[in-house]
């Protein structure tokens, strides 16, 4: 498993990359996330499988791809109607419909079951985008 994260400054990205990173590496890098300086935090498998964590300050976005060709994004059902959300995820703000939006127990449950299994978190629900 690889992870990347990473670190804005201005128009300007640094990634950090860690072969083979442990739990708390990942519980520590995504508790960093601030939408703003650090945006996401991937796992990679390989090459055509990986976990996609963007966002930050208690609001996180998460996806998917499953052998390059299959792309998820979690949801979360039932939850309330509201506005879009505003987040930076990989230095570009967008707005994300607020069933994608999730928190960081959320965000952490999923990298953790991911870094384990290299699968998604069979506890949530994943839409196939």
């Amino acid at each position: 498993m690889i992870l990347i994260a990473d670190e804005w400054s201005g128009l300007d990205c640094r990634q950090l990359t860690m072969k083979d990173p442990t739990w708390s590496d990942v519980a520590r890098l995504v508790g960093n996330l601030d939408a703003s300086k650090r945006t996401m935090v991937i796992l990679k498998r390989d090459e055509d499988n990986n976990l996609i964590i963007g966002g930050g300050r208690g609001q996180y976005v998460i996806s998917a791809s499953v052998d390059g060709d299959r792309f998820f994004s979690l949801v979360l059902s039932g939850k309330p109607s509201s506005p879009d959300v505003c987040l930076n995820i990989g230095g570009q703000e967008a707005e994300y419909p607020p069933d994608q939006v999730v928190d960081e127990v959320a965000a952490i449950a999923c990298a953790t079951e991911y870094l384990k299994s290299g699968k998604m978190d069979a506890n949530f629900e994943w839409r196939e985008d």
